[in-house]
C-alpha cells in the first residue's frame, strides 16, 4: 500500500516567534525569543516586537507582556464571577472558584518542578495573603449579587492604593510626584465611574 504525500502549506511569514524566559548562572532575568526557522532550525534573540520577516523593531519588557496578560485574566475572572454569582452564593463562587485556582496553580507548581522553599516568616505571609484574597474575593462576590458588576469591579480594582500606601509607610518605598499624580487620576476615575 502506497501512502498518498499530503501537500505542505507553508506560512507567508518565515519565522515564527515563541517566548521563553530563562536563567543566567547569575540568577539574573534574561528575556529571550526562540526563533523557528524555515530550516527546522531555531535561533535566540532579545525579546521584542518582530515583523514577519523576523527583523526586530523595537524592545518590550516581558514584565509588561505579562502585567497585560494579568489585567485580561483579572477582567475575565470579573466576568466570569459575576455571571457565576447570578445563581450561586458568593462563598460557593468563591469555593469553585478557588478549587479551579488551586488545579491550575498546583499543576504549574507541579510542571515547574520547583519545591516550596523559604523562611518560615515569609511562608507565613504567603498563607496571610490567601487568607486576605479569600476574604477580598467573598466580599468582591458578595457585591457582584447585589450591585453593577462595572461599578463593584471597578471599585475593588483600586487595590493597588493599598499596598503603594503600605509601601511607602513601612517599606521604605517611594513614589515620584507622576505615581502620586498616577494614583490620584485612578482614584477619581474610579468615583466617577461609580457616581
Amino acid at each position: 500500500m502506497v501512502a498518498a504525500s499530503v501537500p505542505v502549506v507553508r506560512s507567508p511569514y518565515p519565522v515564527v516567534p515563541t517566548l521563553e524566559i530563562g536563567r543566567q548562572p547569575s540568577r539574573r532575568r534574561i528575556r529571550t525569543l526562540s526563533i523557528d526557522t524555515d530550516d527546522g532550525g531555531s535561533r535566540r534573540r532579545n525579546a521584542g516586537f518582530f515583523r514577519p520577516n523576523g527583523q526586530q523593531c523595537g524592545m518590550v519588557d516581558v514584565s509588561i507582556v505579562l502585567a497585560l496578560g494579568a489585567l485580561v485574566l483579572f477582567g475575565g475572572w470579573a466576568v466570569a464571577a459575576g455571571v457565576a454569582t447570578r445563581s450561586l452564593t458568593p462563598v460557593n463562587a468563591v469555593f469553585l472558584s478557588y478549587v479551579a485556582s488551586i488545579a491550575v496553580a498546583g499543576g504549574y507548581v507541579f510542571a515547574a518542578r520547583r519545591p516550596i522553599v523559604g523562611a518560615r516568616t515569609d511562608v507565613a505571609f504567603a498563607l496571610l495573603s490567601g487568607v486576605f484574597l479569600a476574604a477580598g474575593t467573598i466580599s468582591f462576590y458578595a457585591g457582584l449579587t447585589r450591585g453593577n458588576i462595572a461599578i463593584v469591579s471597578a471599585i475593588a480594582a483600586l487595590y493597588f492604593v493599598v499596598p503603594a500606601i503600605v509601601g511607602v509607610l513601612y517599606f521604605d518605598a517611594s513614589l515620584a510626584p507622576t505615581n502620586v499624580v498616577g494614583l490620584v487620576l485612578a482614584v477619581i476615575a474610579v468615583v466617577l465611574v461609580a457616581s
